[in-house]
């Protein structure tokens, strides 16, 4: 049985662990095995008794993007990223680029996932967040609290209407936030509210020239803790 306390156990799928190791480097690093055994460890014990896991060689975006997964998961940031607080892990925005697959982000402090917000702007052909939560019914039970941003001057009462209507749970709740970008309609909704995990798409997400794929705001969509959903 699939826990559905992982994020796996809600999308029906096996999990796989892997350590990509660069080509670049004379020999995998002595950790890799202990961290894949941990790694392993902590999927059986959340209930995911049929997670494996691989050590490959390879560059690792490019590993990744060749990947067929329903879902890749990957860090903030890099192993040697932790004294730069304020940037994204060098990989980030090229595998977000190089895979149209989804992409969950995360911090190193897991939390269950109750409450997602689906942050949108006010294009109406960006509507990818939604037809995800559409096509995967194992989320259906999460809280979620859907945003349309509204920049100053533009009008986004077309596509909230459209998310009311769109969305595949009676007890989710859309809402217009005005706002400039993702960044700072995410600070605002921190103000009033908790959240487990953050869904916006990659049209969504790539558009918004406010929220860089490198900069990191305090309080924005990637200073936050919370795990961030591309797809």
């Amino acid at each position: 049985m699939r826990s559905r306390g992982l994020f796996a156990g809600r999308l029906d799928a096996t999990v796989r662990a892997v350590h990509v190791d660069d080509d670049r480097a004379a020999h995998a690093p002595p950790r890799a095995k202990a961290r894949l055994d941990h790694a392993l460890d902590r999927l059986h014990g959340e209930g995911a008794l049929d997670a494996t896991a691989a050590e490959v060689r390879g560059e690792f975006a490019s590993y990744v993007a060749a990947q067929d997964a329903d879902l890749i998961v990957m860090g903030k940031r890099g192993e040697h990223s932790h004294d730069e607080r304020a940037t994204l892990g060098s990989s980030v925005e090229t595998v977000i680029r190089a895979t149209a697959r989804p992409v969950c982000l995360t911090s190193k402090i897991f939390l269950p996932i109750a409450r997602a917000l689906v942050l949108l702007d006010a294009d109406m052909s960006h509507r990818r967040s939604v037809e995800f939560l559409a096509a995967h019914p194992g989320l259906s039970d999460l809280d979620i609290d859907l945003a349309v941003i509204q920049p100053p001057g533009q009008d986004a009462s077309e596509k909230l209407r459209w998310a009311r209507a769109s969305l595949p749970s009676e007890d989710a709740e859309a809402f217009i936030l005005e706002a400039v970008g993702l960044d700072e309609a995410t600070a605002q909704y921190i103000e009033r509210a908790a959240v487990d995990l953050v869904i916006v798409s990659r049209a969504v997400l790539l558009h918004d020239v406010q929220a860089q794929l490198q900069q990191i705001e305090a309080r924005g969509v990637w200073g936050i803790r919370t795990p961030v959903l591309v797809c």
